[in-house]
């Protein structure tokens, strides 16, 4: 189920930190493991497993053992034909009881088929539920693993932006003491260095949210010590596959075929009540009564029973002609959502594909400007430095960079949370 999301994993190279870093196959992996969603939802599965069985379909036989004894005082008076009288007061009597009944329906109009049938599929639907939700988790730590990466990277890119302001404002500080330079240069070099300063404040909120996020996904203690790694997703996508696989594996499309083949087999279910129904029934028993006073002192009875019971429904009221109705109408209804969730999925589909297109465009894009960017501002920095440009000049360099690798890192963590929506949508996940 995994395993071209594992390909997908394998082309994202990561950056180790530390030896504490988590990687995001072993996200992944544990979240499948641990994650109370999924669960919840295999409990819930492995319930539909349980009852997917022959006896829970009414096709095995019911064998029940009992055993009874009654113990009776009484006073008796009886008169007989002949003349006879018998007069006892608290005569003692004792009735035992013992046996073994067997009780089989062989046919029922085909009803225990039916229900069979569609135990097998609720089995079958469960486990694609399972899936299901697998899948969404794995789109959800995904989703948690990349934003708290690029967090964290956007913060080394402030760094590195910090890095080029506090070199401007050491040469605009200079320059004003050697008196090259007016004040107002080296206070706009300090409150752009202060903004960067604030601003990686405000990153590192994010990244503190983030974390919570993905522990919770992980079923982490509060405050883990992990770092995660960097992203630089390069791995290419084959539309033609996912588009051809979409049909037979999409979640939401196997489910609704589940339900329509459910409600069908309800229709057969509901067409048995018009069926003649035969059964079994067999028993060996076992009595024997004692009586102190009376015309029998003495009965004791055992041996087999078997027999065979036939029922033939003539009249209920027009129950069964509503439930085959009714089950006919759902069976439709079923067959119109899945029309429905089959337009719908291929409409996503397509949303995503141009998505994914789109981004990977622009992200050539984005990676040429950052390089570009760079350099501008490496350059201008050094202009400035030889009083070759003004203070306006490279804080303009300084946002352009900023913004370009601002632009890059969130285009990165779009593009790869855009694969994994196709890869999600395809069944792929």
């Amino acid at each position: 189920m995994l395993r071209v999301f594992t390909l997908f994993l394998t082309g994202i190279p990561l950056l180790l930190h530390s030896q504490d870093t988590l990687t995001l196959e072993a996200a992944v992996k544990r979240a499948l493991e641990k994650n109370y969603d999924v669960l919840m939802v295999k409990n819930t599965t492995d319930i539909a497993h349980l009852n997917n069985a022959a006896g829970n379909a009414g096709m095995l036989p019911r064998i029940n053992w009992q055993v009874s004894d009654n113990l009776s005082r009484s006073d008796i008076y009886q008169r007989f034909a002949t003349g006879n009288e018998i007069s006892s007061k608290n005569a003692v009597g004792n009735n035992l009881g013992a046996g073994i009944a067997f009780d089989w329906t062989i046919f029922d109009g085909f009803k225990m088929f039916s229900i069979r049938d569609k135990l097998k599929s609720l089995d079958e639907q469960g486990q694609i539920q399972l899936r299901k939700q697998m899948a969404s988790t794995v789109e959800a730590v995904t989703s948690a693993y990349v934003k708290l990466a690029t967090a964290e990277q956007q913060r080394k890119n402030v760094n590195d932006v910090i890095a080029f302001n506090e070199e401007r404002e050491k040469i605009a500080l200079a320059r004003f003491k050697a008196g090259t330079f007016g004040k107002a240069d080296w206070l706009q070099a300090k409150i752009d260095l202060n903004n960067q300063l604030q601003q990686r404040i405000e990153i590192q909120t994010d990244i503190f949210s983030a974390r919570r996020e993905l522990e919770m996904l992980l079923v982490f203690p509060e405050e883990s010590e992990f770092s995660v790694g960097y992203f630089d997703d390069d791995l290419a996508v084959d539309m033609e596959e996912l588009e051809r696989s979409l049909p037979r594996n999409n979640y939401d499309l196997l489910i609704a075929e589940k339900n329509r083949q459910i409600a069908e087999l309800s229709i057969r279910e509901a067409e048995s009540v018009r069926m003649p129904r035969i059964g079994l029934t067999g028993a060996y028993n076992f009595t024997n009564v004692n009586n102190s006073a009376g015309f029998s002192l003495l009965n004791r009875s055992y041996g087999p029973t078997a027999g065979l019971t036939l029922s033939m429904p003539l009249f209920n009221g027009g129950t069964g002609n509503r439930s085959i109705q009714t089950a006919k109408i759902q069976t439709h209804t079923a067959q119109l959502l899945l029309s429905a969730i089959t337009q719908r999925i291929n409409a996503d589909f397509k949303i995503a594909k141009e998505n994914y297109k789109r981004l990977s465009e622009v992200k050539i894009l984005e990676e040429e400007n950052a390089v570009l960017a760079r350099e501008f501002l490496e350059i201008s920095t050094e202009r400035f430095r030889q009083g070759q440009t003004t203070s306006l000049g490279i804080s303009q360099a300084q946002v352009t960079y900023q913004n370009s690798i601002t632009r890059l890192a969130q285009c990165e963590y779009d593009l790869s949370l855009a694969k994994v929506k196709l890869l999600l949508i395809a069944g792929k996940i």
